[in-house]
């Protein structure tokens, strides 16, 4: 065993990082997130947007991610692992179906 196992995190486990995340990260004077957030930040992304369409804590924790992703404050190293916000998944969506 190496040791860089990855533990998943449960759907309410992934919304409290999250949450924490947020609350330590953003905004003024907060702490630059350590590299270790980051990457748990990033397994997040990766099994929420994999996840089925069928699967509800996954979609709901696609929209946390893209709330937070859409707040101004928000670091750019967090925004760089974050999905993009909605609005702009929409946008993409509807310029692709109109080409």
């Amino acid at each position: 065993s190496s040791g860089q196992e990855q533990a998943v995190l449960s759907g309410q486990q992934a919304h409290i990082f999250i949450t924490a995340l947020r609350g330590f990260c953003v905004g003024q004077g907060a702490s630059a997130p350590p590299v270790s957030s980051l990457q748990v930040l990033e397994g997040i992304v990766v099994r929420s947007m994999s996840a089925p369409a069928s699967d509800k804590e996954a979609r709901l924790c696609l929209a946390v991610l893209g709330e937070f992703a859409s707040d101004p404050a928000c670091p750019a190293s967090l925004r760089s692992v974050l999905p993009a916000p909605a609005e702009e998944n929409e946008a993409r969506s509807q310029k692709s179906q109109n080409i």
